[in-house]
């Protein structure tokens, strides 16, 4: 699985009421929406912060202090591989209308943890923007990349249709690995075209030359393995 950032903290407290109250006037939360004793803190980038009373229904597992949600790029998959590591699964997977979903487990440590998909918070920040000019320079080895205002890419030449594939299903294990995936297509029945750029910020991200460069390099190994 790959965790993108810390995205939502939940606590349940008896004093539930005398914490909300901490977290509005000294550490200066901005409060969403308080009711049915729970009391709900957006930060700038959309993670929330939730204060459960002992009146409130949900969450009742919660015990032993704050729980705290990580953001994963792909929530199904990340309950798939704690279910395979034999993860204890608390509760969940549960989801709301607005497409966030969560699933709390417990860790060695005996706490209790969150795996998210938060649809309000922001993943902006994990894509670090990229000038033309600094991905030119990035890739100044590899000119085999063309580089434009708002993307990267190359063309690749195969001798059949089959090797084409099996090199596109090549660069997929080299994108899961990594977390990022570029647009593949094939045309002309033995070339492939790889075109990267970030779907959140509409321009080129260092996660786009760090996978040029990845894939540079995957190309490299395998051309001395070759007889």
């Amino acid at each position: 699985m790959r965790v993108l950032k810390l995205a939502w903290l939940g606590t349940r407290s008896t004093a539930a009421a005398e914490t909300a109250d901490f977290f509005a006037r000294v550490l200066g939360l901005q409060l969403e929406q308080s009711r049915n004793d729970l009391w709900v803190f957006k930060l700038p980038d959309g993670s929330a912060v939730e204060v459960f009373g002992p009146a409130n229904p949900d969450n009742r597992h919660f015990s032993g202090g704050p729980v705290i949600g990580f953001l994963v790029d792909d929530l199904e998959s990340a309950v798939a591989e704690l279910r395979q590591a034999e993860v204890e699964i608390v509760f969940g997977p549960r989801s709301s209308p607005d497409g966030s979903a969560w699933v709390h487990f417990r860790g060695p440590d005996g706490n209790l943890y969150e795996l998210t998909r938060a649809a309000g918070v922001s993943r902006s920040d994990i894509y670090q923007p990229v000038t033309p000019e600094a991905a030119y320079q990035s890739l100044a080895g590899h000119p085999a990349w063309v580089v434009e205002p708002s993307r990267i890419y190359r063309d690749l030449r195969f001798d059949s249709f089959s090797s084409a594939l099996g090199f596109v299903n090549r660069v997929a294990g080299l994108a899961e690995r990594v977390g990022h995936h570029p647009n593949i297509r094939i045309h002309e029945w033995c070339f492939v075209q790889l075109e990267l750029y970030s779907h959140l910020t509409g321009g080129i991200t260092q996660k786009d030359v760090e996978f040029a460069l990845a894939l540079d390099e995957m190309l490299a190994g395998e051309a001395q393995k070759e007889p």
